[in-house]
């Protein structure tokens, strides 16, 4: 018999599919427009698995934990353990679930912004004449 019920079962593979896309974001780093467009998709499915914790398990109204600001270490690493981690914690505890895929949107949305404002950076100016 399955220890998993069916809404789990979903759950899982939501938190599995972004944990997918997270890898291939550290697969395309040198591809710069590759790894923009699957960062982008990485922190929208993880948001999107966000959602679905707290609303399927009652965790809309709790108040993940405040990420430490100076992590250091390779972000995608630290988002791909944090997926991990709420694959694990997501049955006995959605809340340490929702915690860990919070501070992993945190994370991706910060990676992307980054990466975005270092795009405007590298476009030239343009000088009317």
């Amino acid at each position: 018999m399955n220890q998993f019920s069916k809404q789990d079962q979903v759950l899982l593979q939501s938190i599995a599919k972004a944990h997918a896309l997270v890898k291939e974001a550290q697969s395309t780093r040198s591809d710069k427009r590759a790894f923009m467009l699957t960062l982008w998709k990485a922190a929208a499915e993880t948001e999107y698995v966000a959602f679905r914790i707290a609303a399927t398990l009652g965790c809309e109204d709790y108040q993940p934990t405040n990420m430490d600001e100076d992590q250091g270490g390779d972000q995608l690493e630290i988002a791909e353990q944090l997926l991990k981690e709420a694959q694990k914690s997501l049955v006995k505890q959605p809340q340490e679930s929702y915690d860990s895929v919070r501070k992993t949107v945190t994370i991706l949305r910060k990676l992307y912004g980054a990466e975005e404002k270092g795009k405007k950076e590298d476009v030239p100016e343009t000088i009317d004449e």
